[in-house]
């Protein structure tokens, strides 16, 4: 809309140096839309990417857990959540 009123603004001039600084800034102008449409295209290709690889590797995750026949035991290892009740192998306590 900007740039429609700089062209018929730069129409409608007689002063040159006034036409050479219109010319500028539509310039100016076109070139900071064609930068956001760039920017915009590419963000919106790349959450499409992004939606296909979170899509794939959601399948993924769900074929591996189908796979695991683990009792959910090893969700915990490294984890300071056992009592005496947890039934983990066998533990020594050294006192």
């Amino acid at each position: 809309m900007e740039i429609a009123a700089k062209k018929a603004e730069l129409a409608s001039t007689k002063d040159p140096d006034e036409a050479a600084t219109l010319q500028k800034e539509l310039t100016t102008l076109e070139a900071k839309l064609a930068k956001l449409q760039k920017s915009s295209s590419s963000q919106s290709s790349a959450a499409g990417q992004t939606a296909k690889a979170s899509t794939a590797s959601g399948s993924s995750s769900s074929q591996s857990n189908a796979q695991s026949p683990l009792s959910g035991e090893s969700d915990r290892i490294g984890t300071t959540n056992f009592d005496e009740n947890t039934d983990f192998g066998a533990r020594a306590a050294y006192v």
